[in-house]
């Protein structure tokens, strides 16, 4: 009712109203002249604005070019084609988003936590207004905003950038957009909604990270001899396969694809680059945890970061395993940001899973990154696993606050420490 109280009175017409109603307290006797007088003009005047905002039609087709994907915190900008099909100037107008309108559920309610709900009065916490509040905004994905367009005059066309900014990672739903217009005494809007159902990929804030803090110094090990472009051809032939997008062209096999679809790709093996696996924690009790959120937004910076110096091939979360080992390192970045984009937090984890994987995997590995939140014991069989089969790695903690014990125990075991949100810098293009 908020919302929808907000989209149809503008703060010109609520003030009228609060008049009128002032006025109408004590002002209902003819007697009290001035005071009538008032009541009369603000109650005629919300009457004829009401009127006027009730009829609104518009010749104008309006065509979004929505993105397909874009990044948690970051404006989007995207562009909206107008042309006036009418006889008439279209003045006045503003443009809107429809985010998703399905309801918070009773299980994301009660499995979600707003960020500093601890610090919350007993009162709040108890009926939770201010975490349905905070849950119901997260899941709409976007905070709609209301954006003039430009005058059009009989039969124009132009093109105009809008923008908006995703709240979270994920799927954002949008059911399509809104075209408002005011009344002219700019009292009340009325407006007529379009239903286009579509789904934007956003990924998790990536921040710039440096290789050498990424890696260490000498801790993982990308291969032997000079670095090379995995771009080139200069390993030894492994197999043809089939193109995919971010591919280098000039490794197509041009006979092969001749032949027919699809387009056939030689693929060569790269010396200098060790194949890498992301273990990323993921366990909460709570969805949309911030400190998970956090090391998935570190693990992303790290796949970004990585991109062009290291070959991160597998992410493992303890429940799933998302794999990218075809293409260049730009095609398997793209591939492994949509799986971190998706990932979802999980109660409790198996370290049969994770023991299953480097049971299956360890052979080929050449070092593991490992992004932790807690200290659990699962965690720490993990690393003391990688101790003993030899794989190279390099560990680091995400924690909300850092305390004398968990800084002598990372020191000890040799896990880098980092506190939430301290290692965020100004995000990459």
């Amino acid at each position: 009712m908020n919302r929808w109280l907000r989209e149809l009175i503008t703060p010109a017409g609520a003030m009228v109203i609060t008049v009128f109603v002032v006025a109408l307290l004590f002002g209902n006797n003819p007697e009290k002249n001035f005071i009538y007088q008032i009541t009369v003009f603000s109650l005629s005047l919300i009457f004829v604005s009401l009127l006027f905002s009730l009829r609104f039609k518009t010749a104008i087709r309006l065509t979004p070019l929505f993105p397909e994907k874009c990044s948690v915190g970051e404006k989007v900008s995207y562009s909206l084609e107008l042309t006036n099909r009418g006889d008439i100037t279209e003045d006045g107008l503003f443009y809107s988003e429809i985010p998703s309108s399905e309801p918070l559920s009773l299980d994301a309610f009660l499995n979600g936590r707003e960020e500093n709900e601890e610090d919350r009065n007993r009162f709040d916490k108890r009926f939770g207004y201010y975490r349905w509040k905070a849950l119901s905004t997260l899941k709409q994905g976007v905070t709609p905003k209301r954006q003039p367009l430009p005058r059009l005059l009989p039969n124009e066309k132009k093109r105009v950038r809008v923008s908006f900014k995703p709240l979270r990672r994920g799927y954002i739903h949008l059911a399509g957009f809104s075209l408002f217009r005011s009344d002219p005494f700019g009292l009340f809007r009325r407006k007529i909604n379009f239903h286009i159902p579509t789904n934007i990929v956003v990924y998790p804030p990536v921040y710039p990270l440096a290789v050498e803090h990424l890696l260490g110094s000498g801790i993982i090990r990308l291969g032997t001899g000079e670095k090379r472009d995995q771009k080139g051809h200069s390993g030894d032939f492994l197999s043809l396969r089939e193109y995919v997008p971010g591919d280098p062209v000039k490794q197509i096999d041009w006979k092969s694809t001749a032949k027919g679809e699809p387009v056939i790709f030689k693929e060569f093996q790269t010396e200098s680059q060790a194949r890498i696996t992301l273990f990323l924690d993921v366990v909460s009790k709570f969805s949309m945890e911030p400190l998970v959120e956090d090391a998935i937004s570190y693990a992303s910076s790290l796949v970004v970061a990585a991109a062009a110096n290291a070959n991160i091939e597998d992410i493992v979360t303890g429940e799933q395993i998302f794999s990218a080992r075809i293409g260049s390192n730009e095609a398997k970045k793209e591939r492994l940001l949509d799986a971190l984009a998706t990932v979802e937090t999980v109660a409790t984890s198996h370290y049969k899973k994770l023991f299953h994987y480097l049971s299956a995997e360890h052979r080929s590995m050449g070092g593991a990154l490992v992004v932790m939140t807690t200290l659990s014991t699962n965690n720490m069989k993990l690393l003391k696993e990688l101790h003993l089969i030899k794989i190279p790695f390099s560990a680091v903690l995400l924690v909300n606050s850092l305390t004398f014990t968990i800084s002598q125990r990372c020191e000890k075991e040799g896990i880098k420490v980092i506190k939430k949100g301290s290692w965020h810098h100004e995000k990459t293009e």
